[in-house]
């Protein structure tokens, strides 16, 4: 017993260790400026541990999502490691890493239900488990520090499931309720980190269908009772989440039919199932394509699969053959908040949504190399030769895998390699990807490539006022003040509500030393959005060279209020550099 211990832990520790060196090559990555600013390093209302910052987390639908303990998260690494990239990177490998090891303790114990045999069961589990941590679809959820949400969900998810199924199995009272209140917890915490969760009551049903046995026509009464705590938090979280996109930025429901959306889920089922035995051509955004025919071959024959394939399940289900029925039910109940039905989004598919998902086809690989493993265990000659033969077959899958992961990283490596494979790749480029690249190459000094990336995004998206703005804020900055005044009007004319198109001309009348007509636009800036960032700092800024130091003040103080980043030159101006200091040393404590 004490070597099959050892065994085990030794088995556990050289997972962990593959998984880990496989995903460390992340934290060389920087920032993303694709959420990683919004969410993160740039979100002033997360800069600090404070009351006020923990009932922004709570009460917050910022980004079309209620979150609030991947919030907590975030405040909490930028509390202990600022801004520093590789800190941020690490955190989201070892919470992956512990994510793996829990997934081969679930695997475990999946198969332990069905009485199988020891060697078999470890077998099964270790497999499935490596090929899931090493796979290059990890790495969307790994290596983006926004995704954080994704790694904390999968983590407490799949901890409420372990300790689900301590809890059927522990013999009644004793640790019985200890482990329902650990499952139950962990679920809630799964919730607080993303509403991906929602579904793992219906999950903890098929569970109890197969492997436990224990869902019947007589016991689903009290199965669901059982459930209840669960499904109540799901129902409550999906509520919140409904709400917070309802409010959020995605595009209008209208703009993906209901018969797209239909068709682009049944060919997103078998597209997340084909990527994960072979995956090819990982991109971050996979955009929505209005264009295709989405009654065309493809999508008909995915349609035609996925319903064949549910109906086999069925009847073998009915035959007593419980474990596709099983397997293919959790992936589909999984999967289904993820498959656009009720969301506004703009893309077809997306690399993290396979995290939970697809755990059952990574058991079912496992369970095939167990078998395997068994009948070589049957032959007359050779055993030893044809085991060593399958397990250097998993071997290579996994290098293979970890090959693909730590090319798919270096692709997150920084904003412009990120959609510069997008744009390589991509049988249809998305504009934000060409506006990102502008971005980086602005930031560089490189203003003509830079306007040829806006005014490229601006020809695929021509309705979209922030593309034109990057074309106009690069003529601004060739010298071109007149021409780039007269085309941030006319943005503000076509999108009259957004607030940073006044601050945007209100800039170019800076420029021009024209204050009084800047000031105009700015408090207009204010009027649209009272809280609009770049309308206080440049009215207190404004103000401050018109001589009115006072009104300067007050917006600055407005300002600061909001919780944005000081100025130091500002903070000089008004004489708050020992206040700047004493809250500096406040938020270090």
């Amino acid at each position: 017993m004490a070597t099959f211990r050892a065994a085990r832990l030794c088995a556990f520790l050289i997972l962990g260790a593959i998984v880990l060196v496989t995903f460390i090559p992340c934290t060389a990555n920087d920032f993303i400026n694709w959420d990683d600013v919004a969410f993160v390093i740039g979100n002033p209302q997360i800069s600090s541990l404070s009351l006020k910052s923990f009932v922004w987390m709570v009460t917050t639908f910022y980004q079309g999502a209620w979150h609030p303990f991947t919030w907590f998260s975030h405040a909490a690494d930028l509390a202990l490691w600022g801004t520093e990239p590789f800190f941020h990177h690490l955190v989201n490998v070892l919470i992956h890493v512990i994510t793996t090891l829990l997934v081969a303790t679930l695997f475990v114990k999946l198969q332990e239900a069905r009485g199988l045999q020891r060697e078999r069961v470890y077998i099964a589990a270790f497999t499935g488990a490596l090929l899931f941590g090493v796979h290059p679809l990890r790495v969307e959820s790994v290596a983006w520090v926004a995704e954080r949400k994704d790694v904390l969900c999968a983590m407490f998810s799949v901890a409420s499931l372990v300790f689900y199924l301590d809890y059927v199995r522990a013999p009644d009272g004793g640790q019985r309720p200890k482990y329902y209140v650990l499952s139950l917890v962990c679920f809630l915490f799964a919730l607080l980190s993303k509403a991906m969760a929602m579904t793992l009551p219906l999950v903890l049903l098929v569970l109890d269908f197969f492997p436990l046995e224990r869902l019947t026509v007589g016991s689903m009464r009290r199965a669901i009772v059982e459930k209840m705590p669960f499904i109540l938090s799901a129902a409550g979280a999906a509520t919140l989440n409904a709400t917070a996109a309802a409010g959020g930025s995605g595009v209008p429901f209208w703009f993906v039919p209901l018969y797209m959306r239909t068709m682009n889920a049944f060919h997103s089922i078998f597209l997340y199932i084909k990527q994960s035995l072979y995956p090819q051509n990982l991109l971050p955004l996979y955009l929505i394509d209005r264009d295709l025919d989405y009654f065309g071959p493809r999508f008909v024959i995915s349609m035609v699969l996925v319903l064949g394939v549910t109906g086999a399940c069925i009847w073998r289900a009915m035959r007593r053959d419980k474990l596709w029925a099983a397997l293919w039910f959790s992936y589909l109940i999984g999967l289904s908040p993820a498959l656009g039905f009720f969301m506004s989004f703009r893309h077809s598919a997306a690399d993290r949504y396979t995290y939970l998902p697809t755990l059952g086809l990574w058991l079912l690989v496992g369970m095939g190399t167990a078998r395997l493993w068994e009948f070589l265990g049957g032959l007359h000659r050779g055993v030893h030769a044809a085991k060593a033969g399958l397990i250097a077959c998993v071997m290579a899958a996994a290098l293979a895998y970890t090959g693909h992961t730590r090319a798919q990283i270096g692709i997150w490596k920084s904003t412009e390699t990120l959609w510069r494979h997008v744009i390589d790749r991509a049988d249809h480029i998305p504009a934000v990807a060409y506006w990102h690249v502008g971005q980086e190459l602005e930031g560089k000094g490189d203003m003509d490539q830079a306007i040829s990336c806006y005014q490229t995004a601006l020809s695929i998206d021509p309705s979209n006022p922030q593309y034109a703005s990057g074309v106009a804020s690069v003529v601004a900055k060739k010298g071109d003040r007149e021409t780039a005044l007269s085309m941030f009007k006319d943005i503000a004319e076509r999108d009259p509500a957004n607030g940073d198109h006044q601050a945007n001309i209100a800039r170019m009348y800076v420029l021009m030393d024209r204050y009084d007509e800047a000031v105009l636009h700015l408090e207009r800036s204010l009027e649209l959005d009272p809280k609009n960032r770049r309308g206080l700092l440049m009215l207190a800024f404004t103000h401050v060279n018109r001589g009115e130091r006072d009104r300067g003040l007050s917006y600055y103080k407005r300002y600061l209020s909001e919780g944005y980043p000081r100025r130091g030159e500002l903070d000089r101006e008004f004489g708050l550099t020992r206040e700047a200091e004493k809250g500096a040393a406040g938020v270090s404590r």
